[in-house]
C-alpha cells in the first residue's frame, strides 16, 4: 500500500524536528536531493545521492511520492492515529517535493497534491508493507499510529509527534553496476 501522509512524513524527518533531516538549512540539500536547481530539468536515477539518517534515499526531491490521503489543505479533522484521511475528492496528498520544485518546496512538512488520473513524470511512490514475524513469516497486527505533526501543514514548526508501526520500503534501492539490487534499504517507522 502507499504510505499515509503521517508515515511518509515520519520516515523522511528520520527522527529529527528540523525543515530536513540534516538541518534546517537549504545549503546541503544537493547532497540529498535533485530539486530545481541540481536536476537539470529532468528526474535521476535513485541512491546516487545521500540518504537520510534511516538510510532512505531521495525522500527529498527527484520525484515526489503518491501517499494515501486524500488531500485537505487543512489538518482540522485529520485522524489523530496516523491512518490515512479518507473522503470523495479525487485530488491525493504527495509529498516531497521534485526535480523542478524549489528547496523550500521540498522540505519533510512540504506537502502537494493532484488528481489520482493524472500521469506526471514528477509524481512517483513508496511503498509499504506490513512487519513480518519473524517465526512465522506473517504480517503483524498493526496498532494505532500517531498523527505526524502538531501545527498546520507547512508550517515551519511542524513537528512529529508519534512513530508509525510499519516499513516503509524504499523505493530508492540502490544498484549494483550490474543492475541487481546492492542492497534493501528500508525504513523501520517504530523503533
Amino acid at each position: 500500500r502507499l504510505p499515509t501522509e503521517a508515515e511518509w512524513e515520519y520516515a523522511c524527518r528520520a527522527g529529527t524536528l528540523s525543515n530536513y533531516s540534516f538541518g534546517d538549512s537549504k545549503k546541503n540539500l544537493a547532497k540529498y536531493a535533485w530539486f530545481d536547481e541540481s536536476s537539470k530539468k529532468a528526474p535521476r536515477a535513485v541512491g546516487q545521492l545521500l540518504p537520510n539518517p534511516w538510510g532512505a534515499y531521495d525522500m527529498y526531491g527527484n520525484v515526489s511520492e503518491w501517499c494515501e490521503d486524500v488531500w485537505h489543505s487543512h489538518y482540522k479533522g485529520a485522524p489523530g492515529d496516523g491512518t490515512a484521511w479518507g473522503g470523495n475528492d479525487e485530488d491525493r496528498a504527495h509529498r516531497g517535493g521534485h526535480w523542478d520544485r524549489s528547496a523550500t518546496k521540498s522540505r519533510s512538512h512540504s506537502r502537494d497534491h493532484d488528481e489520482t488520473k493524472k500521469g506526471d513524470r514528477t509524481i512517483g511512490l513508496r511503498v509499504v508493507l506490513p512487519t513480518l514475524n519473524p517465526q512465522t513469516l506473517l504480517p503483524t497486527p498493526t496498532p494505532s499510529v500517531s498523527a505526524v505533526t502538531s501545527v498546520e501543514p507547512g508550517g515551519a514548526d511542524a513537528r512529529p509527534v508519534g512513530a508509525p508501526v510499519s516499513t516503509l520500503w524504499n523505493a530508492s534501492i540502490k544498484q549494483s553496476e550490474e543492475g541487481a539490487p546492492k542492497d534493501f534499504r528500508h525504513v523501520p517507522v517504530k523503533e
